[in-house]
């Protein structure tokens, strides 16, 4: 690359008419390489290259090469070997931290920890001190050995969920397979021997502080994220901050208040600047304010600011040129608006920068695409610019702040009923901070992601201001009849509920309004949450702004109306994702010091799911079974059996077909394509096939909505093919069905088939009602002498956000009855702590004839005096939307609405 931009350089002297001075080699390697940075568009500086000129007017190497001889011989002799090794180690830490300051500028908030950890990681592993054997564990834990409780004690049973037990049995097992896992040798009888200091510990706020029990109390680093993944999975973020802190410091597990100045000494005439845009960030003020330190403003002209959209090409050009020639600053805000000419900006700002004066700065802005895999902005320009993702803080207080500070003194003066504006204002802005805040809490937040912005709070507050104003007072005084199911309506259903397209969330939407809009805002001392009063007497904005800084509690999920388990489980997913992400980016497994790859290869992964594949339905069989059953009352079950096995079939095919072709092409005998490698990357990842959308080998799209990993899949499915096997067998209903099934809406449906002809119901005005038993497990069916006529009992589900009451708290509170001759018992009741999906009773899924009370709506037949609660298949909600149950409480349903309490079909992890 150098000799030929020598060579060119030396045509170009060719070709000079007039003679040039000679240069001295410095001055010529100078000009070299800014030819060759030109040629190779690497924009990065080229002002630094501008100047080389003034450097060649003197050699420096010849005028200073003695002195510097002199003073290197010097330093060698006086640095000690210690001293040199110090040195090093202090300019390694220094790299690190410039490194980590400028990626951790431009990258967002829920990335940095993994940043952070990727990179303690990597640090560990160069200086040979990351245990490799531990760190394979840590990323693909040990599989856990089943979900029963055995070995384990009562006084243990008492405290400590089964799954975790499970999970403990497995790292014992790790450990006699000599995988470097010896520290945590007879793991279950230390926990069986001490279960007081071990529940002290699994109870504590923050157990990555403590040391364990037992001989475990010296354990830390990896061995000890390796049991909070095991017992605490909720405190692996925590305890990754520990580890990097550790490793690096305390100034990478923490960000840095962004510095406007350092960034803008960092840039450069060729070097943009690009700010990522949030809601409630607005980089213009901070470009504004640092102009004005350096006599730059809008007044003088030395500052454009210009919103892209369409028409705005040609100004941004000319304005950019002008800039560019005169050394002012530019700032083009939103241009993700304009995807088509960005490459033609890129060419402009590639211009501009070869002849900008040395003050010219381009500053752009633009909003993330709305999926990650998305891209709005061409990849080389943003290569080019300095990143900066400065978010605005997501907490409650942050956004409680910032929606009151969208307003001034004025605006709550200028309506005519200012007392009860104030309140009525204040009640909307904490509702405004509620649902922003709510999203932290992934799915059983909002199942869906919105766009929720100050834009609505705005609107929401001129309509406030509106209806106020048009408000008549009071007969006997004392106020304005506020319009409250008006505006009620106005914000739930259509500002704030115009972004909402799912049911369950605009049902959660309008009961926060419905709790917190309403006349308890103009009544002194009633609580807008636990801890939190509404102000006394007649406060004016800054008094507010002092009250909400002053009054307001620590957040917690029971702010929003969650249970507290919400937080472990948003805990516990942003480990998981974390840790999922370093074991994607290290590709499925680690080199070990003798070169092999670690436990979990892909051929042994392969070579397990080849003995363990399942076989094909015969299909001609089982339709011929079924024909003399079609004729029968039976025959929508026979019906469903029969889609199953069909469903299953083509899943078991893909499964034998894709595993072979990966075997062969392994063994040499088939080139590997795309799709094999997609598998063979799935697999080494522990990943379903067809979880990455990206890849081209897929099982999923065969199969059923699953958060779980290939692990718990495969054992699903093997399960689901051991109860599809009884009931294809016979061709007779289970008498309880586990809703494993591809389309579980089916079977709901074949149940009112049947029953309507029984009863002589007509069909279209039939629908299901959900009833909960007193039977724990379907074994204990077993003891009923009768089946039920008009319904059938169903298992395998759990709820997500509070419990169902056991029989003997049922009995105690006198909560049991008799449903067509089934017995049921029990409410929904408040779950227990750390018990995130605990598991339902067997349910009796009844046909029953709509009744003119309840509500007809686009998911099924509300019902007063009780939950109406959602069934989903997984915990990600939203898509996954199965049908509605009928569940009774004691407490009003708005509790279980904002707790988010949900039926599912499956649960993450459990086996």
């Amino acid at each position: 690359m150098f000799l030929h931009g020598i060579e060119l350089v030396h045509d170009t002297e060719r070709k000079a008419k007039a003679p040039k001075k000679p240069k001295t080699m410095l001055s010529k390697l100078k000009s070299v390489t800014a030819k060759i940075i030109q040629m190779q568009r690497f924009n990065w500086n080229e002002d630094l290259l501008h100047q080389s000129f003034l450097a060649g007017k003197q050699d420096f190497l010849s005028l200073s090469t003695r002195a510097l001889e002199k003073k290197t011989a010097e330093e060698k002799n006086d640095v000690s070997e210690e001293d040199f090794n110090h040195r090093c180690l202090s300019l390694t830490a220094s790299i690190t931290s410039v490194l980590f300051r400028y990626i951790e500028r431009g990258i967002f908030a829920r990335d940095l920890l993994t940043v952070a950890t990727l990179l303690s990681f990597a640090v560990a592993e160069a200086s040979d001190t990351l245990e490799h054997s531990l760190f394979l564990c840590l990323l693909s834990p040990v599989k856990a050995q089943g979900g029963a409780a055995g070995g384990m004690t009562e006084d243990v049973g008492a405290w400590l969920p089964v799954l975790v037990w499970s999970q403990i049995k497995g790292l014992e097992k790790g450990a006699v397979e000599n995988i470097g896992l010896v520290a945590f040798e007879g793991l279950g009888d230390q926990v069986n021997s001490d279960p007081d200091g071990w529940h002290k510990w699994y109870e504590h706020p923050k157990p990555e502080t403590q040391p364990p029990p037992g001989g475990l109390k010296s354990i830390t680093g990896i061995s000890m994220l390796i049991l909070l993944r095991t017992m605490r999975a909720d405190r692996i973020p925590a305890g990754l901050q520990a580890y990097v802190a550790s490793m690096l410091g305390p100034a990478f597990s923490e960000p840095l208040p962004f510095n406007m100045l350092d960034t803008y000494t960092e840039s450069s005439a060729s070097t943009p600047i690009f700010f990522v845009l949030f809601p409630g960030v607005d980089p213009t003020p901070w470009v504004e304010l640092l102009g004005s330190k350096f006599d730059v403003n809008l007044r003088k002209g030395t500052l454009r600011n210009i919103s892209m959209g369409q028409g705005q090409e040609s100004p941004a050009e000319a304005t950019l040129d002008v800039m560019a020639k005169q050394g002012g600053w530019i700032m083009l805000q939103n241009i993700q608006l304009m995807e088509s000419w960005l490459r033609r900006l890129e060419r402009k700002l590639e211009l501009a920068s070869e002849a900008a004066a040395m003050n010219f700065r381009c500053f752009l802005s633009a909003e993330p695409p709305p999926l990650p895999h998305l891209c709005n902005i061409p990849e080389s320009l943003l290569q080019t610019c300095i990143k900066v993702a400065n978010e605005a803080p997501a907490d409650f207080k942050s956004n409680l702040q910032r929606a009151w500070a969208c307003f001034c003194q004025e605006q709550l003066d200028d309506c005519n009923h200012a007392t009860e504006f104030k309140k009525c204002l204040f009640g909307l802005c904490f509702f405004h901070a509620l649902i922003l805040g709510r999203r932290r809490f992934g799915q059983q937040g909002w199942s869906r992601a919105y766009g929720f912005n100050t834009g609505d709070l705005k609107i929401c507050a001129n309509v406030l201001t509106s209806y106020l104003d048009a408000a008549p007072e009071h007969a006997e005084g004392g106020g304005v009849l506020v319009p409250w199911d008006d505006l009620r309506y106005i914000f739930g259903e259509i500002m704030y509920g115009g972004h909402i397209t799912d049911f369950w969330d605009r049902r959660t939407n309008v009961s926060y309004l419905q709790f917190f809009f309403n006349q308890k805002l103009l009544e002194s001392g009633k609580h807008l949450a636990p801890g939190f009063p509404l102000p006394n007497g007649n406060l004016d904005h800054q008094e507010y702004a002092t009250y909400i800084e002053k009054a307001l509690p620590i957040e917690t999920p029971v702010v929003f109306g969650l249970h507290p388990n919400a937080e472990i489980g948003y805990l516990t997913s942003t480990g998981e994702q974390i840790l999922g992400t370093v074991l994607r980016l290290r590709k499925g497994g680690t080199s070990i010091p003798d070169g092999s790859i670690a436990v979990g290869g892909v051929r042994e992964i392969l070579d397990s799911l080849v003995k363990r594949q399942p076989k094909c339905f015969n299909l001609i069989l089982t339709h011929e079974k079924a024909k003399p059953l079609l004729t029968k009352s039976v025959a929508p079950y026979v019906v469903v059996a029969t889609q199953e096995a069909t469903r299953m079939n083509l899943l078991v095919e893909e499964i034998s077909r894709s595993l072979g072709e990966l075997h062969k092409g392994l063994n040499g005998q088939l080139n590997m394509s795309q799709q094999m490698e997609d598998l063979s990357t799935a697999l080494s990842l522990n990943e379903v096939p067809g979880r990455n959308p990206f890849h081209l080998a897929s099982w999923e799209k065969f199969a059923w909505p699953s958060r779980k990993n290939l692990q718990h899949w495969f054992c699903d499915l093997e399960r689901r093919i051991e109860q599809l096997v009884n009931w294809e067998e016979r061709l007779e209903l289970p008498r309880s069905l586990w809703m494993s099934l591809f389309n579980p809406m089916a079977f709901l449906t074949a149940v009112q088939q049947v029953v309507a002809p029984k009863r002589s119901l007509p069909l279209d005005n039939m629908t299901i009602s959900t009833d909960v038993t007193i039977y724990r497990r379907p074994e204990d069916l077993n003891s009923l002498i009768n089946e039920p006529s008009d319904g059938a009992f169903i298992h395998g589900l759990f709820m997500q956000g509070a419990r169902w009451m056991t029989v003997e708290e049922a009995s105690a509170a006198n909560q049991t009855r008799l449903t067509s001759g089934v017995k049921c018992a029990g409410v929904i009741v408040d779950s227990h702590a750390k018990d995130l999906l605990p598991p339902m009773p067997v349910l009796y899924v009844k046909a029953v004839s709509v009744e003119a009370e309840w509500e007809p709506t686009s998911i099924g037949y509300l019902r007063p005096n009780m939950y109406n609660c959602p069934c989903y298949y997984t915990s990600f909600r939203g898509p996954t939307y199965v049908f509605l149950a009928t569940l009774d409480t004691e407490e009003p349903a708005t509790k279980w609405i904002n707790a988010g309490v949900a039926l599912l079909l499956s649960s993450d992890d459990h086996l």
